[in-house]
């Protein structure tokens, strides 16, 4: 599998200037999600063996971006089909989660 990565560039100029690229993550399907200055990142990764779903926040604009959190953490499950929504200081992450145990044939 081919690995991406998520980039992130902000423009408070009306998109005649932009900020340097911030790079977030290496990823799968990255919907982003912005409320005020509030952006947020969800995605899957299969980095660890299986597919986790991870976010990140950043409350400037994007300028910076706390840590990865993984909000599935589920290691014998697969997590995948990560869709994002915020509305004013909340955000809403949702995935689909995959329990069926793995076959090799």
């Amino acid at each position: 599998m081919t690995s991406c990565s998520v980039n992130f560039l902000n423009s408070e100029a009306n998109a005649q200037l932009f900020s340097d690229r911030r790079h977030t993550s290496l990823v799968i399907d990255a919907p982003i999600a912005v409320s005020s200055d509030n952006v947020y990142v969800a995605w899957w990764t299969n980095k660890s063996g299986n597919n986790e779903v991870l976010f990140r926040a950043s409350n400037d604009n994007g300028a910076t971006f706390d840590d990865k959190i993984n909000l599935s953490n589920t290691p014998n499950s697969e997590s995948e089909d990560v869709k994002i929504q915020a509305s004013d200081s909340n955000v809403y992450v949702t995935w689909w989660e995959r329990n069926q145990p793995k076959t090799i044939l």
